[in-house]
This record gives structure tokens, C-alpha cells and sequence, in this order.
């Protein structure tokens, strides 16, 4: 070979290894929140429209939380944090807005007194499994599945906030999106009934603006938890303590008598007052939280009491007023 000839090969040989090993460079050092973007995508992309896609954000969270452990102390929560960052909606709801101050909760970094996210909860337990089962049940009693099956995201939070939520639709696939904040759902032993909930109102229509629309809505899901978990004692499937449905049962009357006087209200400071986690009526002393959802349930109750032959799907379809009526035995 020409000399000129081996020092032009060599010369194309140093700039092939050159561009891959800046092609290697720039992908190892792909920013973290786009690798997890990317990661979330392909999951949902990849899962038949007819199958729900199971977003184990808690999952996630651990592997970035050891991968993290390996950066610089300096950094690594930021790192953590920006890992996180492609579902900051999310913890914003489930009360960790400061991503970087959650994320040296998680490192050990920092104490939060009034925090426990109960990672270790749930400890041999399918999750995921406990979700695709719940959907399939919820299916079968409703008689058909949906066009797209919702996405659950299963996250860790602060225990005290948004236990479960249908967080609206997903804008690429339209399919809806159920959030489970396992850390609230284990501390009240509630996992079980909040997803058959959550489920169930993906098979519901939009929610009206009034009071009596929004207990209904509750009412008709909170109901139907029932159906397909009928071992599920009455506190459960309304996701309170025993102490608290006996409250409630112990002031019906006045706790029903209240909710007629709102129930045309679309203020949302009265909507609250009965349909928010953590807060009671102050008309009725003694009441519980979310007095709304308890006086839908009943509404519920009485309905399927006088329509005996219908079905999950009829109750789902019946006009909110009517329902509401069979309580008032109208």
C-alpha cells in the first residue's frame, strides 16, 4: 500500500473510532429526565390499547434513587430530582412540589417529621398484578371494556394528601389516567377499594358542576367498589376508619338534611365542604370528611334497591337527579 494510501486509512480509522466514541459519549450522558421520559413513552406506547398501561412510578423511583447513590453528594439529589421531573404534575399532587427536597427524603439526605412514605409497605405484593385484576373485575361487572384502558401511575407521596385520583386524559392516547399514592393508601389500608374505584370512573361520563352531580359520581363508584369487592366492609369502600362511618351513620339524618339544602350549588367552598379529603360539615357537628360521597352512596343504595334487576352500566347511566330522588323516596 502507497504510504500517502496508509496515512489517509489511518487518518479515516482515527475519525470513525473519534465519532463513535462522541457518539457513545453523548449518549451515556443523555440528561436523566429525558431518559425517564422516554422510558414512561415507550411503555405506553408499547401496550395494546385494550390493556392498561401500569406505570410503576415507585418502582422507578428506587432504581433512580440507587443509580443516584453513585453521583457526586453535591449533585446527586439534583440528579434525582431532575429524574423525577417528567411526572412533576403528579407529585405536585401528591404534595411534593420541591422535587429536590423530596429527593434527599429518599437519599437519606433529609428529615421530614411529618412524612412517612411507607416504602417498605406492600413487601411481597404484585402491585401491578393487583391493578390488571382489578380492571379485568371492573370490566366484567360493566359488561364491555373501554375503547383504551386507562394508565395507573403508582407513586410514593405524602401520606396525608391525594390518596387516588383520575388525573383526566392522557393528550397522546387519549386512554385516562388513574393515580395511586401508594404511600396514602398503605397507611390507611385502602389499596384494595381505591383502585376498583378509580377503575370505575374511567367508565363514567364527565362530572356536572353541581353538588348533587358530584356526590352522585362519587356515590355511583363508591357503590359499585362494593359490587365487585362485596367482602369489603362499608368504612373501606368509602376509604375511612370504622370510627368515621359510625359517625356518619350516628348524624344521617342531619348529614342528609344539609346536603338537600347545597345539593344545587356549584359554589365551590360548599362543593368542598363536602367533597374534599379532610375536611367535615360544620353544619353538622361531628361529621366526617367527604360527607358528599357518603350521601351518594346512599343515594346509590336506594336506587339499586328500587330498580332490582339493573345492572352496574344502568346505574352508571341513570340521570344523577333520579338516583338522588330515590333517597329522598320521591
Amino acid at each position: 500500500m502507497h504510504p500517502i494510501t496508509r496515512i489517509r486509512v489511518i487518518h479515516l480509522l482515527v475519525v470513525v473510532f473519534f465519532i463513535q466514541c462522541t457518539t457513545g459519549e453523548s449518549r451515556a450522558a443523555e440528561p436523566i429526565h429525558q431518559v425517564a421520559l422516554k422510558r414512561q413513552l415507550k411503555l405506553i406506547d408499547d401496550t395494546p390499547s385494550h390493556k392498561p398501561v401500569i406505570m410503576r412510578l415507585d418502582i422507578e423511583l428506587e432504581t433512580l434513587a440507587k443509580q443516584a447513590a453513585g453521583k457526586p453528594k453535591a449533585t446527586r439529589a439534583k440528579w434525582l430530582a431532575a429524574g423525577l421531573s417528567p411526572q412533576a404534575r403528579l407529585y405536585r399532587r401528591f404534595g411534593m412540589s420541591d422535587l429536590v427536597g423530596f429527593s434527599k427524603l429518599v437519599l437519606g439526605e433529609a428529615k421530614y417529621p411529618h412524612v412517612n412514605l411507607h416504602r417498605d409497605a406492600f413487601a411481597g405484593r404484585d402491585l401491578s398484578a393487583e391493578v390488571q385484576a382489578a380492571y379485568q373485575k371492573v370490566v366484567k361487572a360493566y359488561g364491555k371494556p373501554s375503547k383504551k384502558a386507562p394508565i395507573y401511575k403508582v407513586a410514593y407521596g405524602y401520606q396525608k394528601t391525594t390518596n387516588a385520583a383520575m388525573e383526566g386524559n392522557d393528550q397522546r392516547t387519549g386512554r385516562h389516567i388513574v393515580i395511586l399514592n401508594r404511600s396514602a393508601l398503605a397507611e390507611g389500608d385502602d389499596w384494595d377499594a381505591a383502585i376498583v374505584h378509580e377503575t370505575w370512573h374511567t367508565f363514567q361520563g364527565n362530572i356536572g358542576k353541581m353538588l348533587a352531580e358530584r356526590a352522585i359520581h362519587e356515590g355511583v363508584a363508591t357503590h359499585l367498589t362494593k359490587v365487585i369487592a362485596p367482602k369489603l366492609e362499608d368504612h373501606k369502600i368509602m376509604l375511612w376508619d370504622k370510627r368515621k362511618w359510625q359517625a356518619a351513620e350516628a348524624r344521617k339524618a342531619a348529614i342528609i338534611k344539609a346536603f338537600m339544602r347545597a345539593k344545587d350549588s356549584s359554589d365551590q367552598k360548599t362543593i368542598n365542604s363536602f367533597m374534599v379529603l379532610g375536611k367535615s360539615l360544620s353544619d353538622v357537628k361531628g361529621s366526617p370528611d367527604r360527607c358528599g360521597y357518603y350521601v351518594g352512596l346512599l343515594a346509590c343504595r336506594a336506587w339499586v334497591k328500587a330498580n332490582p334487576k339493573a345492572k352496574p352500566a344502568d346505574l352508571i347511566a341513570a340521570n344523577p337527579a333520579a338516583i338522588l330522588k330515590s333517597l329522598a323516596g320521591k
